[in-house]
């Protein structure tokens, strides 16, 4: 029901005794059964009914705006009887304005009602026609009209209603509505309606739009009054689905000349909160192939919090080397011919101590070398190969310690039992030692991201990750020791109970140690999670994009980027074994000499630590996949930023106990990438 009023005296009140018939036209001359004293004139405003049942009416606390210009002209605003140069101040379909009195016909738009000036007085003034009058066409949502005069700004009977106590189960009317939006737009593609109004209040659910349907938000719970910044109408999107990526999400609408236009107005739209959801993106909207035919307009957007990286694995450790096994000791062999000659043979040998052995992983043998073997001695001839230990296995081994020469007793004189010659041309007759193992380099350090920006892969904000840090190199096995020079002992003297003083053996070579393999690098950190207030990208290229008018966008913020993954330590070295003892001490293998000690493994090289991933990307509009022609100035234009969120922080490089990764960039952030 329409109402209008009259602006009439301060402590009396004046009465419509005109009314409109049922057709719509002016009813002057009927009296009504309204007659009120006027007293004196003054400010009360009277309110009236414009249909033909009810000519009287009552202060109904109606307050004019102060909009009088002082003019007082017929139309002109005013706010009370006063400010009229008729004495007349009426309610038009804008406000207040100056009337006047009836004289043959009134200006069009207005009627001619009779009024009671108190007793038998009756005056005609011309009041605006509040009364609606459809107007053809379809009654679109948005722009505050009744056009089509059903009460609502909308079509009552071409729309799906939604409410925050309404029932999914029920029939979505104006008195039955739906409670969620998305049963709602499913509702309306089933009936064929065109639109979906919602009452005012927080819908915690993420909506998929549909072709060709409408969603207007700002609704009154009788929907009789549309203020979406007054009644505000929020969504508040679930966490991130492949189907419902967004609180929003348009996949593959509204193109060129579609029948009916795809359109969002009116509401407060939240991205999700996406940061316990590792390296999430929250979109508040995300429109994927959809162009000009899908409409976001007077929408309030704010992005959510994009989902920290995920840090990258750790490098794994290198195997530890393994330690060579021990020379054995010199010794006196002690046997003798019948006539008392001294005996050594092939049997009388001592085998070097077996070099550690290691295959890592990747096939690589790193292993010792064994030691030298310990034959019989052979005074002024040069050892056997056999008597230098071997050299290591892997990149770089460690060589094999060269043997020492035999030295020798002649007994054929008794004052020499005691005395050792030394090897001819001064040849050594210590053994010499394995030389240690090479040691692996260290893998490189891993780069952090330094691509802020990003980019789309099927249809998704991905932000770059961290490079991953470079593997060691494995260390080398150590080589044998060499084998101790023995003594040669001729003649037949000095023998004790036919068991002692008889040739001496030198100890043989220790086993070299083998080299630690090395360690792995630790993976790079994963990009954190873009935060976008609309998010708009092609599969293919396209200057068709879709509408965005008078929105207010704010960001989100971007979330963390992964830490790189920490290098994994080369493996620990093999230790080199000792040679066999010297027989120092003992009378009767006191020229003996000791076998050389193996040489130490080379330690495996370490992993790179990871780089760190870029923090995420932050926009309030982010556009992607369009063609050269596409003007993408208006959307910046059209549509108001506030202050908000930033691109989230770079990760750390990981940690290595040899070359550390990098620390990741801060994710981009602006109003928009174009």
């Amino acid at each position: 029901m329409l109402r209008a009023a009259l602006w009439l005296g301060t402590l009396g009140v004046v009465g419509i005794i005109g009314a409109c018939g049922s057709d719509g036209t002016s009813a002057v001359g009927d009296t009504g059964d309204a007659d009120f004293d006027t007293g004196s004139l003054s400010d009360v405003v009277i309110t009236y009914d414009t249909s033909p049942a009810d000519t009287g009416g009552s202060p109904d606390g109606d307050t004019p705006v102060d909009t009088a210009d002082g003019s007082g002209d017929f139309g002109e605003p005013c706010n009370r009887n006063t400010d009229c140069d008729s004495g007349w101040c009426v309610q038009g379909p804008g406000g207040y304005v100056c009337t006047k009195l009836c004289e043959e016909i009134c200006p069009s738009g207005y009627d001619c009602k009779s009024i009671s000036a108190g007793g038998a007085d009756i005056a005609f003034v011309c009041v605006p026609d509040l009364t609606c009058t459809p107007v053809e066409g379809p009654d679109y949502p948005g722009d505050g009209l009744d056009t089509n005069c059903d009460g609502i700004d909308g079509e009552v009977d071409n729309g799906v209603f939604v409410a925050r106590n309404g029932d999914d189960e029920a029939s979505g009317t104006i008195t039955t509505p739906l409670q969620t939006i998305s049963a709602a737009i499913a509702r309306a593609v089933a009936t064929d309606k065109r639109d979906v109004y919602v009452a005012s209040g927080v819908y915690s659910e993420s909506v998929v739009l549909a072709e060709g349907k409408g969603v207007y938000g700002g609704y009154s719970g009788d929907y009789a009054v549309r203020e979406p910044e007054v009644l505000e109408t929020a969504i508040l999107g679930d966490p991130p689905t492949t189907e419902a990526p967004a609180a929003i999400s348009c996949v593959g609408l509204g193109a060129p000349g579609a029948e009916e236009r795809t359109v969002v107005h009116g509401f407060t739209i939240f991205g999700a909160n996406a940061a316990n959801t590792p390296g999430a993106n929250s979109y508040a909207v995300y429109l994927r192939d959809c162009g000009p035919s899908v409409e976001l307009r007077e929408n309030r957007i704010l992005g959510g919090a994009g989902g920290n990286g995920q840090p990258g694995a750790s490098g794994d450790d290198g195997q530890d080397g393994v330690s060579g096994q021990d020379g054995a000791g010199a010794y006196d062999v002690g046997e003798f011919t019948g006539a008392g000659a001294r005996i050594c043979n092939a049997g009388h040998a001592l085998i070097g101590g077996a070099g550690a052995a290691l295959v890592c992983s990747d096939g690589t043998n790193v292993s010792g070398g064994s030691g030298g073997d310990s034959a019989c001695p052979s005074f002024g001839t040069a050892p056997e190969g056999a008597a230098s230990g071997d050299p290591g296995a892997g990149p770089a081994p460690g060589d094999g310690g060269t043997p020492g020469w035999d030295l020798r007793i002649d007994t054929s004189n008794t004052n020499n039992c005691a005395r050792c010659l030394a090897p001819p041309d001064n040849h050594p007759f210590s053994a010499g030692l394995g030389q240690q193992g090479t040691p692996g380099d260290d893998g490189d350090a891993g780069q952090g991201c330094d691509v802020e920006g990003g980019g789309v892969v099927d249809g998704h904000w991905v932000g770059d990750p961290g490079a991953g840090g470079g593997d060691g190199v494995h260390g080398a096995g150590g080589g044998g020791g060499g084998s101790g020079g023995g003594v040669q002992v001729d003649g037949t003297n000095c023998r004790v109970l036919d068991s002692a003083y008889g040739t001496d053996v030198g100890g043989s070579g220790g086993g070299g140690g083998s080299g630690g393999c090395l360690g792995h690098g630790g993976d790079g950190g994963r990009s954190g999670g873009g935060s976008f207030g609309i998010f708009v990208t092609f599969s293919s290229e396209s200057n068709a994009l879709p509408v965005l008018v008078d929105n207010v966008i704010r960001r989100g913020t971007g979330g963390f980027g992964g830490a790189g993954g920490p290098g994994g330590a080369g493996g620990v070295p093999g230790l080199g074994a000792p040679g066999g003892a010297s027989g120092e001490g003992a009378s009767n293998t006191f020229c003996a000499f000791a076998g050389g000690t193996g040489g130490d493994g080379g330690r495996g090289g370490h992993g790179g630590g990871g780089g760190g991933g870029c923090g995420g990307a932050s926009y309030g509009i982010y556009v992607w996949g369009t063609g050269a022609q596409a003007d993408l100035d208006p959307l910046e234009a059209m549509n108001a930023f506030e202050a908000g969120g930033s691109g989230g922080d770079g990760g750390a490089g990981g940690a290595s106990l040899g070359l550390s990764g990098s620390d990741g960039a801060t994710g981009a952030s602006a109003d928009t990438n174009f």
